[in-house]
C-alpha cells in the first residue's frame, strides 16, 4: 500500500515499516542492520567529530532511533555511557530491546518529551526531522513543537544533529532554516559527499548542527507542559 507524506510523522505507520522488516538478532553482524536512511558507519565520524567539541561526560539521545545501531556503536565502541535511544514507535523499540539488551531504549514521541529541562548535552537525528515535516499541512506545526522541546532539553551549549536529505537552498520544497528556526539555536549546515538513500537524485547529505544559546529566563520558550516531578531521568552521567 502507497502512503502519503502525512503517515511519515505517524507511529502507526513506522509500527507497519518495522513489522514488515524486522531486525536481525545478532548485533555482531552490522550488513545486518537495517539502516535504511544513511548508513550509522557513515554518520559515525561526523558525530564523533561534533561530539568531540562537548565536554565530557555526555548525556546523549538518538531521536527517531528506528533500526540504527548508532546508539550501541557509540556506548559500545566509544565508551559513551550516558546514551538514551528513542522511537515514538513501539514496534521498533521492543525489537531493538531484545537485540541490544544492555542499551537503553524508550518509547517516546520528540514533539512531547517527558524529559527534565537541560537535562541533555547533544540529541542525534538521521532522518527523524524530514519524517516530522514531510505534510506540507503538519509539518510546520511538527517542526515548532520539536525546535520548542529540543530547546527546552538541551542544556546551554548542547547541540542537536539531524541529517537531512534536503539542503539550505531548497526552499520549494522545503525551507529547511525556517522550519530548524528557534531563538534558542544557532543553525549551521553541513555537506556530506554521501546520499542519504538509495535512488535519490542528490548524492548529498545534509547534517544541520543546531547549538542550544544560552538566554536566561527563556528556559521553557515554545516547550509543550511537562511535569518535573514527573519526569523520567536520563541514563546515569
Amino acid at each position: 500500500a502507497k502512503h502519503g507524506p502525512m503517515a511519515l510523522a505517524s507511529a502507526q505507520f513506522w509500527d507497519s515499516f518495522f513489522e514488515q522488516r524486522r531486525t536481525p538478532a545478532d548485533p555482531s553482524k552490522p550488513s545486518e542492520a537495517l539502516e535504511w536512511y544513511f548508513s550509522s558507519r557513515e554518520a559515525l565520524p561526523v558525530v564523533l567529530e561534533e561530539l568531540s567539541k562537548l565536554p565530557p561526560p555526555l548525556r546523549v539521545l538518538h531521536l527517531g532511533c528506528g533500526s540504527s545501531d548508532l546508539g550501541w556503536l557509540l556506548a559500545s565502541q566509544y565508551g559513551l555511557q550516558g546514551v538514551l535511544d528513542a522511537d515514538f514507535s513501539p514496534v521498533v523499540v521492543g525489537q531493538m530491546a531484545k537485540r541490544f539488551p544492555h542499551q537503553h531504549f524508550a518509547i517516546l514521541d520528540a514533539r512531547r518529551l517527558p524529559l527534565r529541562a537541560s537535562c541533555l548535552d547533544a540529541i542525534l537525528d538521521k532522518g527523524m526531522f524530514d519524517s516530522l515535516t514531510s505534510n506540507s499541512h503538519t509539518g510546520q506545526a511538527n517542526a515548532k513543537a520539536l525546535m520548542g522541546e529540543l530547546a527546552r532539553v538541551l542544556a546551554p551549549g548542547g547541540v542537536y544533529l539531524t541529517f537531512s536529505s534536503f539542503g539550505p537552498g531548497e526552499t520549494s520544497e522545503k525551507n529547511m532554516p525556517e522550519l530548524l528556526q528557534h531563538s534558542l539555536f544557532q543553525l549551521k549546515c553541513r555537506e556530506i559527499e554521501q546520499p542519504p538513500l538509495e535512488g535519490l537524485e542528490t548524492e548529498v547529505t545534509f547534517l544541520y548542527v543546531a547549538v542550544r544559546r544560552s538566554c536566561p529566563g527563556k528556559e521553557k520558550e515554545g516547550s509543550a507542559s511537562v511535569s518535573e516531578k514527573d519526569s523520567p531521568m536520563m541514563p546515569p552521567r
